[in-house]
C-alpha cells in the first residue's frame, strides 16, 4: 500500500507529461528548406599564361581562381605577373653555371660563391654571367664583387 502511494502520482505525472508533450510537437507546423535547382552550367575559371616579360610570366585570370606558389598567391579578374624565381624549380641552388647572383629586394649582386649569394631568398635569387649583364638590368655591385 505504501508502494502505491508514492509511487502512483509519479507514473501519472510522467504519463500525462509525455501525451501533452506529443500533442505540442503533432501541432507545430515546420516549414521546410526552400528547394534549390542545379543549374545546367558552372561557372568555370580561365587562366591563360600570355607571355614572359623579363623574368615575369603574365598570366590572365577569368573567373573564380587563384594561383599560389609557395607563401604567395594572386586571385582575381585581370592580368597579374609572377615572377619565374619565385617558383621552386631544380636550378634554385645551382649557383655553378653563373658568375654572379643578385637580390631583386636590394638590387644588389654579389659573386656566386659568397655567402650573400648562397644567403638570397630563393625568390629575390637573380643569376646573370657577367658583371655587364648585371648591371644592365639595374643591379649594383656589392662591396664582395672585385
Amino acid at each position: 500500500m505504501r508502494f502505491i502511494k508514492s509511487v502512483l502520482p509519479t507514473l501519472v505525472i510522467a504519463i500525462s507529461c509525455f501525451v501533452l508533450g506529443g500533442f505540442s510537437v503533432l501541432d507545430k507546423k515546420v516549414k521546410a528548406a526552400p528547394m534549390c535547382f542545379e543549374s545546367k552550367y558552372q561557372e568555370i575559371a580561365i587562366v591563360e599564361l600570355k607571355a614572359l616579360e623579363g623574368d615575369s610570366l603574365k598570366a590572365s585570370i577569368n573567373g573564380a581562381a587563384r594561383l599560389v606558389w609557395n607563401e604567395d598567391f594572386v586571385e582575381g579578374d585581370g592580368e597579374h605577373l609572377v615572377a619565374l624565381a619565385q617558383l621552386p624549380s631544380e636550378h634554385d641552388q645551382d649557383f655553378r653555371n653563373f658568375a654572379y647572383a643578385g637580390n631583386a629586394g636590394t638590387m644588389k649582386f654579389y659573386p656566386s660563391n659568397t655567402y650573400a649569394a648562397r644567403g638570397t631568398e630563393p625568390s629575390k635569387r637573380r643569376f646573370f654571367p657577367t658583371k655587364e649583364a648585371a648591371i644592365a638590368a639595374g643591379f649594383v655591385a656589392s662591396k664582395l664583387v672585385k
